[in-house]
């Protein structure tokens, strides 16, 4: 629903994912990129390739978390809308070919990863959906204590 004139845009439960979730998720980004970088001897542009398609798919994985921020992921109904489910296949074909498809790899300069590194991709990004899910949680239940008080 559109907002009303005059309604702020980030509410309390908006900032906490925008200002919360969205800092740690890039703190534990820069964290694994630095430990790749200095703990492994990953090359270059492998660990250029994981860093790509870790931040490239972060939006893919969390619109879905944030699409209804009073429903949980589970309760959300995410197949109402065409043009979004649309444009996350088509965002993570996009990131799949530039990891996997020779010409592509060759123009970006990437190379393909593990069953391993796209394991780990999978499960940051879960991660962070799951840090927002446990945001709308913790709002959802201030909300019930406040109507029931």
């Amino acid at each position: 629903k559109p907002l009303q004139r005059g309604e702020r845009i980030l509410d309390a439960q908006g900032k906490a994912i925008f200002y919360g979730v969205g800092p740690i998720s890039n703190i534990l980004l820069l964290g694994i990129f630095l430990w790749l970088v200095m703990n492994t001897s990953l090359p270059t542009e492998e660990i250029q390739t994981f860093m790509f398609v870790a931040v490239g798919s972060n939006a893919l994985f969390n619109v879905f978390a944030i699409k209804s921020l009073s429903l949980p992921l589970w309760r959300t109904p995410i197949m109402n809308n065409k043009y979004l489910l649309g444009a996350v296949i088509i965002g993570f074909v996009l990131l799949g070919a530039a990891v996997y498809a020779p010409p592509i790899q060759k123009l970006l300069g990437s190379v393909s990863l593990s069953a391993y590194e796209m394991a780990a991709l999978i499960s940051l990004g879960l991660l962070q959906m799951f840090m927002i899910e446990g945001v709308k949680l913790f709002f959802r239940m201030r909300g019930r204590k406040i109507a029931i008080a």
